[in-house]
C-alpha cells in the first residue's frame, strides 16, 4: 500500500462510520474531496482498494465492530464515491497532460522563435529555436526569471523593458515591429516580432506571448519562389512558342506539299519534253529547296510536340546529315563539322530523340569553342564506328574547345548543372542521358585529351532484317513516282478543305490512273455517294476539318455503308495537337504533310493492296 496513505487512515475510518451510523451528502463530499486529493498523489486504485480494507480491518478490531451488512454499505460508499472520484480525476489529468504535450509540440514544431511570460515579466516557457538564438542549453535556466536576471550574454534579442511594461500594464494590445537583433555566435539578424497580451476566460491579463521570424530566410524563400515562377513563366512561354510553331508548321505544310507536288509533275513532264535542260535544272533547284524547308517544318513539329513518342527505322548516318544540313544556321561559319560512317547503321528510336541528343551535343560542342583564342581550325569530329559491345553502333562527337575538369565531369548529368552562367538550365544533358538510356544505350565523356572533349555513345542496332521499302527508299531520291500495279477501277474520295492541297492530291491520283473524286466537305462527299450510287474504295481525308465533324468522325460514318473501304489520314498537324482533340490514330494509315507524289501514291497503292 501506498505510503502516503497512512495519514489519511484514521479520518477515512471516521468518516466510514460517521457514513455507517448516521448518513449525510456531507460525509459523501468528504469522501469525494478524498478521492480527489489520493488522485492528485498519483496513488492507484489498488492501492486505494487496500486502503479502504485497511481501515475495515481496523475498525473490525476495535469496540465497535461494524456488521456484515454495514460493511457492505460501506464498500458502496467507495466504489460511488471515492473510487469514481479518483478514476475521474485520473481521466481529466491525463487528458490535460496530453493536451499539455500537443501544445508543446506544435510550439516546438513551429519555425518561430517563440517566448512568454507572465505578468511580473517572468519566462514562463519557451521553445527550442529560442533557446539556440539565446545560447542556452534548457528552459530551466530562464523560467521564473525576469529578463534582467537572465544572463544572456550581452544580447540584444529579447523585447525592450519599455515595450514589455506597457503590454503587461494594458496600454498596448499588441506590438510589432522590424528590427536586427544580435543572437549567440555575434550574427545579426534582420526580425520581425510581434508581442501579445495573454487573457485568460475572465478576460484577466495575466502575461504576455512574443514571437518572431528570421527575415533573412524568408527573404531567401522569396527569392528561390521567385526563380522558380520566373522558370514556369519561362516554360510556359516556351509551350507557347511550340504552339506557335507547330501552327504555323502546319500552314506551311500545306503550302509545300502544292509546291513539291505540281513541281514533282511539272519535272516528269519536262523530262518526256524536248525543252532546254536548264529549265529541268531551274525546277531540280526549286524542289531541293522545297526539300529543305520539307525537312525545316519536321523539325518545328518535332520540337512543338510534347511525349507522343514515334519510333521507327531509322539509318543513323543518313538522318544526321539530314538534321546536321536542316539546323546548319546554328552553327558558326568558322567551325567545320565532319561526318564519318564507315557503313549504314539501323536503329529503332523516335528520330526527335536522336535529334535532341545530336543537337544538345553539337551545340555544347560549339560553346565550347566559342571563347576558344587559338589559330587552330575549330571543328566537330562525328563519327560512325561498330562498337566493342556486340549489337551496338558508337556514335562518337568530339570537338577541340576548352574541354573540362574532372570536378564538371562528375556532374555534368545531373540535371540543372550548368557551366553556362545565366543562359544555361542544365537539363540538355540530363536529357541526352536519359533519352539515350530509356533505349538501353550508355554514353560516356573522354577528357584525357590535350584539348576538347569526346562524347561517346553506345546506341544499340536494330535487331532483324531491313524492310525492303527502307533500302529502295535510300536508292530513289529523285522523287521520282514508282510504278505500283493498281487497278483503274478503284474509286478514291479525297476530302480536304484547302482546295490547293485538294486539286492536288486529285491531280495526283488521277495521273496515277486512279478516278478520284474530291470534296470540301462532308456533306457534300455524302450527298453526291447517295446520288451517284457510288462504291467508295478509299476514302483520303484531312483529319482536321473547318467543319464541326473531323476527319475519323466522317471515315467512321463512311465505314458504316461501305465496311469494305480503305481509309488513308492525312494531316499538317503534329501528333500532340492532334490527340489533344480526342482523335486517336492508333492502329490507322497516316500519312504526314508535306509528301512526294511517289509517297502518297506508295501509301494508297499499298492501302489498296491489302484490301485484295
Amino acid at each position: 500500500m501506498n505510503k502516503y496513505l497512512d495519514r489519511y487512515k484514521e479520518e477515512y475510518s471516521s468518516r466510514i462510520v460517521a457514513y455507517v451510523t448516521n448518513g449525510g451528502e456531507e460525509v459523501l463530499y468528504l469522501c469525494s474531496e478524498l478521492g480527489k486529493q489520493l488522485a492528485i498523489e498519483n496513488c492507484s486504485i489498488e492501492d486505494v482498494i487496500a486502503f479502504h480494507q485497511s481501515c475495515l480491518e481496523t475498525l473490525t478490531i476495535s469496540p465497535n465492530t461494524l456488521n456484515t451488512q454495514e460493511l457492505i454499505k460501506s464498500f458502496d460508499l467507495l466504489t460511488e464515491i471515492t473510487v469514481q472520484q479518483t478514476l475521474w480525476l485520473k481521466r481529466e489529468t491525463s487528458l490535460k497532460n496530453q493536451a499539455k504535450r500537443m501544445i508543446r509540440d506544435v510550439i516546438e514544431a513551429m519555425p518561430l522563435r517563440i517566448y512568454w511570460k507572465d505578468i511580473k515579466g517572468r519566462y514562463l516557457g519557451c521553445n527550442s529555436a529560442y533557446l539556440r538564438d539565446i545560447g542556452i542549453n534548457s528552459s530551466d535556466i530562464i523560467v521564473g526569471k525576469c529578463s534582467q536576471h537572465v544572463d544572456l550574454k550581452n544580447l540584444n534579442i529579447d523585447i525592450d523593458t519599455t515595450t514589455e511594461s506597457d503590454i503587461l500594464a494594458g496600454k498596448l494590445l499588441s506590438h510589432i515591429s522590424e528590427r536586427e537583433v544580435t543572437i549567440a555566435g555575434n550574427i545579426t539578424l534582420p526580425i520581425k516580432q510581434t508581442i501579445r497580451p495573454l487573457i485568460n476566460s475572465d478576460q484577466e491579463l495575466y502575461g504576455l506571448i512574443c514571437c518572431y521570424e528570421n527575415l533573412a530566410e524568408l527573404k531567401e524563400k522569396e527569392e528561390e519562389n521567385k526563380i522558380l515562377t520566373d522558370n514556369l513563366s519561362q516554360s510556359q512561354r516556351v509551350e507557347s512558342i511550340g504552339r506557335l510553331a507547330g501552327g504555323i508548321a502546319h500552314d506551311y505544310n500545306n503550302m509545300l506539299a502544292v509546291i513539291i507536288g505540281y513541281s514533282q509533275l511539272l519535272e516528269r513532264g519536262l523530262q518526256s519534253s524536248e525543252l532546254s535542260p536548264k529549265f529541268l535544272s531551274y525546277l531540280k533547284h526549286v524542289l531541293s529547296a522545297a526539300d529543305k524547308s520539307k525537312l525545316l517544318t519536321e523539325k518545328l513539329l518535332t520540337f512543338s510536340r510534347k511525349d507522343i513518342v514515334k519510333p521507327a527505322l531509322v539509318e543513323l548516318g543518313l538522318h544526321i546529315t539530314n538534321t546536321l544540313t536542316t539546323y546548319s544556321s546554328i552553327i558558326d561559319e568558322d567551325i567545320i563539322i565532319s561526318l564519318d560512317a564507315a557503313d549504314k547503321y539501323w536503329v529503332f528510336a523516335d528520330p526527335s530523340h536522336i535529334d535532341q541528343v545530336l543537337l544538345n551535343l553539337v551545340v555544347n560542342a560549339r560553346d565550347a569553342m566559342l571563347n576558344t583564342n587559338t589559330s587552330t581550325q575549330k571543328k566537330i569530329d562525328i563519327i560512325l564506328r561498330n562498337s566493342h559491345l556486340s549489337n551496338f553502333v558508337s556514335l562518337s562527337i568530339e570537338d577541340n574547345g576548352c574541354g573540362m575538369t574532372e570536378e564538371t565531369k562528375l556532374h555534368i548529368f545531373e540535371p540543372f548543372f550548368t557551366t553556362k552562367k545565366c543562359i544555361g538550365t542544365g537539363l540538355g544533358l540530363a536529357t541526352v542521358f536519359t533519352l539515350i538510356s530509356q533505349y538501353g544505350g550508355s554514353i560516356n565523356v573522354n577528357i584525357d585529351k590535350e584539348v576538347g572533349t569526346e562524347f561517346i555513345i553506345e546506341w544499340p542496332l536494330h535487331q532483324g532484317k531491313i524492310p525492303k521499302d527502307h533500302e529502295e527508299f535510300l536508292v530513289d531520291s529523285t522523287g521520282h513516282q514508282k510504278s505500283y500495279p493498281h487497278s483503274s477501277s478503284k474509286n478514291i474520295v479525297v476530302l480536304e478543305d484547302d482546295s490547293q492541297v485538294r486539286n492536288l492530291l486529285v491531280s495526283v491520283l488521277t495521273t496515277a490512273g486512279f478516278k478520284v473524286f474530291g470534296y470540301e466537305s462532308s456533306d457534300a462527299m455524302f450527298d453526291e455517294i447517295t446520288k451517284k450510287d457510288l462504291v467508295v474504295d478509299l476514302l483520303l481525308t484531312d483529319i482536321i476539318l473547318s467543319e464541326k465533324r473531323n476527319g475519323k468522325e466522317v471515315s467512321d460514318q463512311l465505314l458504316m455503308q461501305y465496311p469494305l473501304c480503305q481509309v488513308v489520314f492525312v494531316s499538317g498537324y503534329s501528333d500532340d495537337i492532334i490527340s489533344e482533340r480526342g482523335i486517336i490514330l492508333d492502329n490507322v494509315t497516316h500519312i504526314q504533310k508535306p509528301f512526294s507524289n511517289a509517297e502518297l501514291v506508295d501509301i494508297v497503292t499499298d492501302t489498296l493492296l491489302q484490301s485484295v
